[in-house]
């Protein structure tokens, strides 16, 4: 959460924003550090001067600061180019010898404080940042630093965001792609989606914390069929036009995994992509407006629900979630087999329902149980016909 007034740590860096005194990246190459002599920051602190959209003066500050000084990511680049920084308009030298420059992605998502829901929306919306930070280190002792340009974008959706993290992945260096436990996921696809976009579908896939295998024919059967008896993958896509040639493979899916098979509809090359994007956004739970579920977010006309919100979902293994207009936000908890949301109804603090859980039927969610904020069933309360069924077509994915 950021506020109006960034918080000072006991020593603060020379830029101000809340940074601390040594403010560190640490990667696999070693340790970064932000320069602190004045000349070494006269571009940060230009760059941070910016607003940021949808913010005010001050949620912008404390925004730089997170983004500098707490990112939610860091990778190195393979090679540092100041060239692209002088393409987004940083004033960087080209003579800089490229042994004495290190140049980091870094990227932070940011939720104003006192975020609330009013008039049907929020009063305010979460944004992400990504930015190039490039340094430059001492001739003489490479781990002091003298000098850093920073450019950055600023997004509020999770679609622009992972593009953006798309394209950094595909520039890192090649640790950086490999590092990491992912959950392994297998595509079928048509060779020629293969030979055209097949690094922006490992691409798609990584920022959404998979690892992806692509087969394609017509060779793929046996080779899928050997992972899939070593290592069963969390997810199977197939591109639609291969269905046929598939059907062994889906079969063996289906045998040893619950979950279904993703079928990848669209046509050509850059639609299987987009298709694979939408599949996997789904499957890691990525919320289009980069929301948490299970995040505090205050009702702001019932002091109740505020309350309620703030107790995590019983979710340990997050599945699919949906979308219903009367229940909002329904989240699959995949190690349970059960569905959980909020209760919107009974809002008091005097230990009665905090959460409804469901089952998947073959109409709809079908309730089983309201739950009180520790998730013990409620046992004697009255449950009306509202909500014992909620039918499939009355609910959105994302």
């Amino acid at each position: 959460m950021i506020t109006e007034t960034t918080h000072s740590p006991a020593r603060q860096h020379p830029l101000g924003l809340g940074i601390q005194f040594k403010q560190e990246y640490k990667v696999r190459a070693g340790v970064a550090r932000l320069p602190k002599a004045p000349d070494g920051l006269r571009f940060l602190k230009e760059i941070t001067a910016l607003p940021v959209p949808l913010l005010g003066p001050g949620l912008a500050k404390s925004a730089w600061g997170q983004l500098l000084g707490h990112p939610g990511l860091i990778a190195e680049l393979e090679r540092p180019a100041p060239e692209r920084m002088q393409a987004a308009g940083l004033l960087v030298p080209t003579s800089l010898p490229a042994e004495r420059l290190r140049e980091f992605v870094i990227a932070v998502v940011v939720r104003p404080s006192g975020m609330v829901l009013a008039d049907g929306g929020l009063n305010s919306i979460p944004l992400a940042g990504v930015g190039r930070l490039l340094i430059e280190t001492s001739e003489h002792n490479s781990s002091i630093s003298v000098n850093a340009w920073l450019s950055a974008q600023w997004v509020a959706s999770s679609a622009e965001l992972i593009g953006l993290l798309e394209e950094e992945f595909l520039r890192a260096s090649s640790a950086t792609q490999r590092a990491g436990r992912r959950s392994g996921v297998v595509a079928l696809v048509e060779s020629n989606v293969a030979a055209e976009v097949g690094n922006r579908l490992d691409a798609a896939a990584a920022v959404c914390g998979y690892e992806l295998t692509t087969f394609e024919p017509p060779e793929f059967h046996d080779s899928a069929m050997n992972l899939m008896r070593s290592r069963v993958p969390s997810h199977l896509l197939v591109q639609s036009t291969l269905l046929n040639e598939s059907s062994g493979i889906m079969k063996a899916f289906s045998r040893v995994s619950t979950r279904r098979v993703m079928l990848l509809d669209s046509a050509g090359s850059h639609g299987v992509l987009a298709a694979l994007r939408a599949r996997l956004h789904e499957a890691a739970g990525v919320s289009p407006g980069l929301m948490i579920f299970g995040e505090a977010v205050a009702e702001a006309e019932e002091d109740g629900y505020a309350y309620i919100a703030q107790i995590p979902l019983p979710v340990k293994k997050m599945g699919r979630k949906a979308h219903h207009s009367r229940f909002k936000a329904i989240v699959e908890c995949l190690d349970a087999q059960l569905w959980y949301s909020r209760d919107l109804a009974d809002h008091s603090r005097s230990g009665t329902v905090a959460f409804k859980c469901f089952r998947s039927g073959t109409k709809g969610l079908e309730w089983v149980a309201d739950l009180d904020e520790n998730a013990k069933i409620v046992i004697g309360k009255h449950k009306g016909p509202v909500g014992v069924l909620i039918p499939w077509e009355e609910l959105g994915f994302s």
